[in-house]
C-alpha cells in the first residue's frame, strides 16, 4: 500500500540532500493563474462550426470595447462591453481553422489585453449553386460556374466524369469544351474539409449545341505582295454552322468585321506603310476563334506614284517656273529647284506650285513624296532657264528716213522668230498694237490714222514721226527698244 507524501515532504527530503531549496510553510496554499482581463467564451476554444452568422462573444474586465479579429478577414469588428459581457456578429468565414482574437480597450482605444482561440469554420451548403439552369440549352463549348463556400472544394461531374475544384473568393469555374450535342447531367457536390464528405449537392440537366466548325481563307492578295497604297481590298472563302461572320485583324488588332455570302467574302482595309500581318477569322457562338488564315502584305510607296509633268526633261522656260505633276492620295510632296522649296498637299491625284525668278542657265528639279520618314520616293528633271533678251527688231519698210504722206501705213521689218513686236504710243507707253514674228523672222504691223492723229502730224504740213518698237519671246524677256524717224506730209 502506497502512503501519500504530501508536497512539502517531498521539498523537505530534497532540502536534506542539497543547500538550495526553500521550501514553504506548513499549510501555505498554490497561487492561481490571474484571470485574464478578456476572454472569449464562445465558440469555445479548439471547436468546429459555422461560418454564417457566426457570433462571437465573451467577458472583458475594466473595458469599455472589445474589438474582434478572425484570420485573413480584414474587418475589425467593435463590440460594446455591459456588465463585463460583450458579443458581436461577424461576417460569414472561409472554411477551414482560424484564430479567433479579441483585445479589450478602455475608453481613449488603449489595449488594456488580449485573448487569442482556434476555431474550425465547417464547411456550410448555404453556400452552393450552379450554372447552366436546369433544361437550358448551352453551346458546345461553356462555363460551368457557381457558388460555394469559401476555403472548401467542389466536385463537378459531367456525365459521370468528376474533377475537384478550388472554391476562391466563394466561386468557382470550369470550361467545358467540345462537348457532344445532346442532353447532358452535371452534378455539383460541396466537400466538407475532409474532401470526401458532400455537404450539399445541385444537379442540372441541359442540351448542348452543336460542335462549332468553320472554314476561313483568304485568296486574295496573295502571302507577300505589295501595294503602293494604303487602302487595300482582301477577298476569299469562309463556311461555319455558327454564322458567315468574317472579322478581319491587322497586326492582332481587330478592324472589321464582313459577312460571307455563299462562301465568298471582302473587304477594303488600310494598311499602315510597311509591313503588315492581316488575319482573317470565324468565331464560336462566345467569340472565340474556331478558324483563322493569315498572309503578310506590305504597303510601299511605288516610284512611279510621283512624277513632274511640266516643265519637261530638256524644256527651255523662262525665269517664272510653273510646276506640274502626279502624286497619289494627300501626302505632302515638296518640290526643290535654285534653292528655293515649296510643300504642296496632293489633291486629286496632281499638285503644282510656282516658283519666281528663278537664276538663267541649266537647272536641276528635285520633287519628293513622303508617305512616312521611311516611306518616300523621289523624281526629278533638267531643264533651262532662259533670261537671255531677244534682239531689238529691224524697220525695213518703210525704209527709215522717208517721207509718210498717207493717213495709214504698214510697217514691216524683221526680228527673231517666234518673239512678239510690240509698236508703242505716240506718248511711249505700251502698247499701240503689236505683231506675232513668223518662223523666218518677218513681221508687220498697221499704222492707223488715229495714231498719226495722235503723234500731231496730220496737219497737211511737213513734220516729223518718230516710232519706237521691242520684241518680247515667249518667256518675258524684253529687248532693247529700236526707233525710227520719218518725215510726214500728210492732209
Amino acid at each position: 500500500m502506497r502512503l501519500p507524501i504530501s508536497r512539502r515532504a517531498v521539498c523537505v527530503l530534497t532540502a536534506l540532500l542539497t543547500a538550495f531549496v526553500v521550501c514553504p510553510p506548513a499549510g501555505a496554499q498554490a497561487a492561481k493563474a490571474p484571470r485574464p482581463l478578456v476572454e472569449i467564451t464562445s465558440p469555445a476554444a479548439g471547436s468546429t462550426g459555422t461560418g454564417f452568422n457566426l457570433v462571437v462573444s465573451g467577458t472583458a474586465r475594466g473595458a469599455t470595447t472589445v474589438a474582434v479579429t478572425i484570420g485573413e478577414d480584414v474587418n475589425t469588428y467593435e463590440a460594446l462591453v455591459i456588465k463585463s459581457q460583450w458579443s458581436r456578429v461577424v461576417n460569414p468565414q472561409p472554411a477551414g481553422p482560424t484564430q479567433i482574437c479579441a483585445e479589450a480597450r478602455d475608453s481613449s482605444g488603449t489595449a488594456l489585453g488580449r485573448s487569442c482561440i482556434t476555431y474550425t469554420v465547417a464547411v456550410d451548403g448555404v453556400y452552393l449553386s450552379l450554372f447552366p439552369e436546369d433544361g437550358s440549352n448551352v453551346q458546345s463549348t461553356f462555363s460551368a460556374v457557381g457558388g460555394c463556400h469559401d476555403g472548401s472544394t467542389v466536385r463537378l461531374t459531367l456525365d459521370g466524369s468528376s474533377m475537384v475544384l478550388p472554391c476562391v473568393t466563394y466561386s468557382f469555374e470550369h470550361e467545358y469544351v467540345a462537348v457532344p450535342e445532346g442532353a447532358h447531367t452535371l452534378t455539383a457536390d460541396q466537400l466538407a474539409l475532409d474532401g470526401t464528405t458532400v455537404v450539399a449537392s445541385v444537379t442540372r440537366t441541359f442540351t448542348s449545341s452543336p460542335v462549332p466548325v468553320a472554314t476561313v481563307a483568304i485568296t486574295a492578295p496573295p502571302d507577300g505582295a505589295s501595294s503602293g497604297i494604303p487602302q487595300v481590298t482582301f477577298s476569299g472563302t469562309a463556311e461555319s454552322n455558327v454564322d458567315n461572320v468574317v472579322r478581319l485583324y491587322v497586326d492582332g488588332t481587330f478592324t472589321l468585321a464582313t459577312t460571307a455570302v455563299d462562301g465568298e467574302w471582302s473587304a477594303t482595309l488600310t494598311l499602315p506603310w510597311g509591313p503588315s500581318l492581316v488575319c482573317a477569322e470565324m468565331s464560336d457562338f462566345l467569340g472565340r476563334p474556331i478558324a483563322t488564315d493569315c498572309v503578310s502584305h506590305v504597303v510601299a510607296l511605288d516610284p512611279s506614284s510621283l512624277s513632274v509633268t511640266s516643265p519637261a526633261e530638256g524644256e527651255v522656260t523662262g525665269s517664272d517656273v510653273r510646276v506640274e505633276g502626279t502624286c497619289v492620295l494627300d501626302l505632302l510632296v515638296t518640290v526643290e529647284v535654285d534653292g528655293q522649296s515649296s510643300t504642296v498637299q496632293c489633291a486629286n491625284d496632281a499638285f503644282y506650285t510656282q516658283f519666281f525668278s528663278v537664276t538663267g542657265g541649266p537647272q536641276t528639279l528635285l520633287a519628293t513624296m513622303r508617305a512616312t520618314d521611311d516611306q518616300t520616293v523621289t523624281t526629278s528633271v533638267t531643264f533651262t532657264v532662259d533670261t537671255v533678251a531677244p534682239d531689238s527688231p529691224v524697220v525695213t519698210s518703210p525704209a527709215p528716213g522717208t517721207t509718210i504722206t498717207t493717213r495709214q501705213f504698214t510697217l514691216a521689218g524683221t526680228a527673231e522668230p517666234n518673239t512678239t513686236v510690240r509698236l508703242f504710243t505716240p506718248d511711249g507707253e505700251p502698247f499701240y498694237s503689236s505683231a506675232e514674228v513668223d518662223s523666218s523672222g518677218a513681221w508687220t504691223i498697221g499704222v492707223a490714222e488715229d495714231y498719226l492723229q495722235a503723234a500731231g502730224v496730220v496737219t497737211g504740213r511737213r513734220g516729223t514721226l518718230t516710232l519706237t518698237l521691242d520684241a518680247v519671246d515667249r518667256f518675258g524677256n524684253t529687248s532693247a527698244p529700236t526707233s525710227v524717224t520719218y518725215a510726214t506730209r500728210i492732209r
